[in-house]
């Protein structure tokens, strides 16, 4: 941590015991959280509504106070940083963006450089540079207009660039993506899966979502009632193994469902294609395998084709799709 908006690399977040209890409640919000997020990694803290997810996330950048344990970032305990300072060097992205709608876009984004006294060159330079880094291209066509012109999927993408504004090693994201519609949410999603593979901030993300959190999460933290850890893990092995019947129940009876969607054709070794191709459905490798059995269901086939174009590479049946579903890592 800088404290002053210097770059850095992506920085391990350490909960140690962290708790908090709110004045005049007799249950914890957040009861003794231990908690490790490592360099680069997406972390989804979901669970039902009183479990702490957003409390756990205010902690980190003392928007909320903690109680008792600590949090370190990069190993350095949030206590002993001024909170201003802290919070130059966290990205924070919310529901709402939290844009102010009398400012440019690029005078939202431009807020803490101009705050830290950038050169208005540097400055200009860091905010095409953002704009083209979220697909708000050209930058030209969109710095001077107003949030209130913009779509909600793109003001997400200012609110996503304006916490990237000086390259913090750390993002906090609550909800982020939970005011957009189904089709503009799932772009979005995917799109800061794209856009976290190149700059690879260590990140945490609250979500009431449970596949949200499985397609965002590297690993998912659940909370339960009372701010206690129900489990933390992989989104693979939280579904394959729920760690109590809590965290069964919260994740769902179609878990084996929600497992198919964490891998894609390109994972399962497709069967060779013998004489004239039967007539299935077809799909590119890239498609996840939760899409391509409802695919399969679909067209009622007893498989599908792999192919992204002319003659298909291979194909998968409805067996191979079941079983994928099931099957833990040590099988394959």
């Amino acid at each position: 941590m800088t404290g002053t908006g210097g770059r850095a690399g992506p920085a391990e977040i350490v909960f140690d015991r962290a708790g908090k209890r709110y004045p005049g409640q007799t249950a914890p919000a957040l009861d003794a959280l231990d908690l490790v997020v490592p360099p680069g990694e997406i972390c989804a803290l979901v669970g039902p509504s009183g479990g702490g997810k957003t409390t756990a996330l205010t902690l980190v950048n003392r928007m909320t106070e903690l109680s008792s344990g600590d949090i370190r970032i990069g190993g350095h305990s949030i206590r002993e940083i001024e909170p201003i300072a802290l919070r130059r060097d966290i990205g924070y992205v919310i529901q709402q963006t939290g844009l102010f709608p009398h400012m440019s876009v690029a005078a939202n984004i431009s807020l803490l450089p101009r705050i830290l006294k950038w050169s208005a060159r540097a400055t200009r330079d860091r905010v095409t540079e953002l704009l083209e880094l979220v697909g708000l291209s050209p930058a030209g066509d969109f710095a001077d207009r107003f949030p209130t012109q913009l779509s909600g999927g793109q003001q997400q993408r200012v609110g996503i660039a304006r916490a990237l504004a000086v390259d913090p090693p750390v993002m906090l994201m609550d909800e982020p993506f939970g005011a957009l519609d189904p089709i503009t949410r799932d772009t979005m999603q995917r799109e800061f899966l794209r856009l976290h593979a190149r700059i690879r901030k260590t990140t945490l993300i609250v979500t009431h979502d449970v596949d949200e959190a499985i397609l965002m999460g590297d690993r998912i933290a659940i909370l339960r009632d009372g701010g206690t850890l129900a489990q933390h893990d992989t989104p693979d092995a939280v579904l394959r193994s729920p760690a109590s019947d809590f965290v069964a129940r919260f994740v769902g009876a179609d878990r084996s469902l929600k497992r198919l969607a964490l891998r894609t054709l390109a994972d399962l070794p497709p069967a060779a294609v013998d004489g004239s191709p039967p007539r299935w459905p077809t799909a590119p490798a890239a498609t996840d395998l939760r899409q391509a059995l409802a695919l399969v269901l679909a067209a009622g086939s007893d498989g599908l084709l792999v192919g992204d174009g002319g003659a298909p590479s291979g194909l998968v049946t409805l067996d191979a799709l079941r079983r994928a579903g099931t099957t833990s890592d040590a099988d394959r």
